[in-house]
């Protein structure tokens, strides 16, 4: 398994400003986190370091050139993009990074998860259900719900390959939180919602009331767009590469780093959502259901890699529906609480239904972001 890359402390960026703008901003969230450990510094310049890549791009440079990215400090599951006065900006609450990477150790600890990685031989088995875990919660009150065979061992996993692909899966769901953020930026979500007096802000976790039912209904197709632009940049290069990647990606095979992205996208989903809610219960939501995002960016990616390279279709499917297999299997095992398979076991016509529903809502909306592409004909 191929080892973590480091970034260079210059990829920070500090203007007066933009910083005075996030911390007016975020700061009844938390404000700025300021003390950061080596961590946390690292995921900080790792979005740094994508910003500047980002800025190559047409979609996404206009809303880049006054911008500022940085951790809020602040221990629940949250991300938000926004906009304050003309500075746009992405802050990833520290909770969102704590949360996903002990959820991933807990899980490859468990010697029956994923037993084809490292040494599953090593770890021990301490763990009983996950079921009452609320990660949406500070990680150490989400852990009170953990029903525990014995202690657990000061470090896990204790295998070091298990500990890396746990690290790498936590890396690629805080990837997906990110690049969900800078697509609702990128595609002019911010700029819609403040020409209807909706506010300038979109947060993965709302703590106000439930929107008026159109109003949902715009908020839930904003939240597809997002996925389907974090999905399309976290894949671009595996679905035009060759099987086996270069040395430069962080995985050895496409089918590898498409098999993790599941794992990925679905511990986001469950994660932000762990009880067993019904489709009818996001009626009024910011949000889809989980289990309709994940119906939505699996198809967004298979459509991508049918555009990209049509004859390596069935191979993208195949890895695709094979991690979520595993996330299944997984889950199971450990009784981990989830919205996502609660509804595709016993609703999964509601499912199909209203992922119609919201894709067929955002095509009448998609006319009116980002007219600068002129992305529509007449």
């Amino acid at each position: 398994m191929r080892e973590i890359p480091s970034f260079p402390g210059s990829l920070e960026e500090a203007h007066p400003p933009h910083l005075a703008a996030f911390d007016a901003a975020f700061r009844q969230d938390g404000g700025r986190l300021k003390e950061r450990d080596d961590l946390m510094q690292w995921y900080r310049l790792r979005y740094w370091h994508y910003v500047k890549v980002l800025r190559k791009s047409p979609l996404h440079k206009p809303f880049l050139e006054r911008f500022h990215f940085d951790l809020v400090a602040n221990e629940h599951l949250n991300a938000t993009a926004s906009r304050y006065g003309g500075t746009h900006l992405i802050g990833l609450n520290v909770g969102t990074i704590l949360n996903l990477e002990t959820f991933f150790s807990m899980l490859l600890s468990h010697p029956k998860v994923l037993p084809e990685v490292g040494d599953c031989s090593r770890e021990m088995q301490w763990i009983s259900s996950l079921s009452a875990c609320d990660w949406r919660q500070p990680c150490k009150t989400a852990l009170k719900g953990a029903a525990l065979l014995q202690e657990p061992p000061s470090s896990f996993p204790l295998d070091e390959a298990r500990r890396l692909y746990a690290h790498r899966l936590a890396i690629l769901s805080v990837d997906f939180v990110f690049f969900h953020e800078m697509g609702h930026l990128a595609n002019g979500h911010i700029e819609f919602l403040e020409t209807r007096g909706r506010g300038a802000a979109l947060r993965e976790l709302e703590s106000g009331g439930p929107p008026a039912a159109d109003e949902a209904l715009d908020l839930q197709a904003l939240e597809f767009n997002a996925d389907s632009h974090a999905i399309l940049v976290l894949t671009r290069d595996w679905l035009r590469l060759p099987e086996r990647l270069d040395a430069a990606n962080p995985f050895e095979t496409a089918t590898e780093a498409i098999e993790s992205l599941a794992l990925a996208a679905v511990a986001v989903f469950l994660l932000f959502d762990p009880l067993a809610t019904r489709i009818r219960d996001y009626g009024r939501a910011a949000h889809p259901h989980p289990a309709v995002r994940l119906m939505n960016v699996g198809l967004m990616m298979w459509s991508a890699a049918k555009k990209a390279a049509p004859s390596g279709l069935e191979r993208v499917q195949a890895a695709w529906l094979l991690g979520l297999q595993r996330a299944e299997a997984i889950c199971t095992e450990l009784q981990v609480g989830s919205a996502v398979w609660n509804a595709i076991d016993v609703e999964s016509a509601a499912v199909s239904a209203e992922y119609q529903r919201i894709a067929s809502h955002f095509q009448t909306l998609d006319q009116a972001l980002r007219p600068d592409l002129r992305r529509h004909r007449n």
